[in-house]
């Protein structure tokens, strides 16, 4: 059945506790140094919600050759057409990456569909934000706004953000990363008398996200259907914030070209790829625009880093391999996420940046090698407690 015999999960990584409760279904909380930073909520889709539902796919698998960990969840919420809701959690590092697929089933009636809200525990002092460019497909500079009294509503839009980060009074980074899906979670404007609304509240001290993907003008029935939502968390302690980042000692580097790395040990091979003159299949796009930047969204991008990485970890299975000055863009061509019928699809690549980077690991991690990822010194990619995580 995929049932633990334990009616807790917990993930103990670095300093840090993932915890899940079979009694609490939809709820995940993460601990850092003994201090709760998060909890997730359950799904809404108004009166009825996932509270009621129980369990049944509630298990933990161990990555092969890397410190991670696998959360399988699956709940039933036992009302008229019995919704069915499933997350795959990717535990490793400071990344959570969170897959929700939600199945409606019959003439469910609803209200509304929120997607993992999160209550963020203790005191918060500033909030950052990533939006969606307007131009171009580099990512936009983060919006750092203080936390006062004053400032209820942080972020409030029809549309997610691509990035939120929140800084603790203790000086700890948390990060939530809507996922390489932009186009599914803007699913609303393509429905009618339906819109969507996220919000990132500070009530009183207390910050909460509110993600309605749906709200109906009206309650309706959902029909038969699978809806998909990605999305990701990432932390950096306080002790973290000001490590630089640095190619480790005796490592292989490749290197896209861009703004200068530390030094690697010079007695070692170093590769390097262009950051240009990618085929246009393989290009960023946005507006109609093909840029200079590659989309890691792509097949053609994708099967490049494997079959660069695979020789050259066999040939060297004992040592550190970097990839230097990586980082994420952001899209919108449907080609690239097999929508090409549809013309766009608004998708970013940090996902399958982590993806890459965990696959990489538990292949090098057969022989005790190490993988890790540099964003560009300087970036704004390089100040995000997702990609500094890759470069540990």
């Amino acid at each position: 059945m995929g049932f633990n015999n334990e009616s807790t999960i917990e993930v103990e990584l670095d300093k840090s506790v993932v915890s899940f409760d079979a009694g609490h279904p939809g709820q995940m909380t993460l601990s850092v140094l003994g201090k709760q930073l998060l909890e997730t909520q359950p799904i809404s889709f108004g009166p009825i919600d996932e509270t009621a539902a129980y369990h049944k796919i509630f298990r933990k698998h161990n990555f092969q050759f890397v410190n991670g960990f696998s959360v399988d969840t699956e709940t039933i919420i036992p009302m008229g057409a019995e919704p069915k809701i499933s997350r795959t959690m990717d535990i490793v590092g400071n990344h959570i990456k969170v897959v929700t697929d939600i199945l409606t089933r019959g003439k469910f009636p609803a209200q509304k569909m929120s997607i993992d809200d999160i209550d963020f525990k203790g005191e918060w002092t500033r909030f950052g934000v990533i939006t969606y460019p307007t131009e171009g497909s580099t990512l936009p500079e983060i919006v750092w706004t203080d936390i006062t009294d004053s400032n209820k509503i942080l972020y409030q839009s029809n549309v997610p953000f691509l990035v939120m980060l929140l800084e603790s009074v203790d000086g700890h980074v948390v990060e939530i990363g809507t996922g390489d899906d932009l186009w599914r979670w803007s699913v609303a404007d393509t429905l009618e008398n339906t819109n969507s609304q996220f919000t990132v509240e500070n009530n009183q001290g207390q910050v909460s996200l509110k993600r309605d993907v749906l709200i109906f003008d009206e309650e309706r029935a959902m029909h038969t259907q699978t809806w998909r939502f990605k999305w990701y968390i990432s932390w950096e302690m306080k002790a973290e914030r000001n490590d630089k980042i640095k190619i480790p000692a005796d490592s292989i580097l490749l290197e896209i070209p861009g703004s200068k790395v530390a030094a690697a040990d010079a007695d070692l091979p170093a590769f390097s790829v262009p950051v240009t003159g990618w085929t246009k299949e393989a290009s960023a796009c946005m507006n109609g625009v093909v840029t200079e930047h590659q989309c890691a969204q792509t097949k053609t991008v994708r099967n490049y880093y494997n079959n660069w990485f695979r020789p050259i970890q066999k040939r060297y299975p004992e040592t550190k391999i970097a990839l230097a000055n990586m980082e994420p863009h952001i899209c919108d061509s449907g080609a690239h996420v097999s929508r090409k019928d549809k013309g766009t699809a608004m998708h970013w690549d940090m996902i399958n940046i982590f993806d890459f980077w965990l696959w990489a690991n538990k292949q090098a991690g057969k022989n005790d090698g190490r993988f890790v990822i540099l964003p560009p010194e300087g970036s704004v990619a390089a100040q995000l407690p997702s990609m500094r995580g890759l470069s540990r």
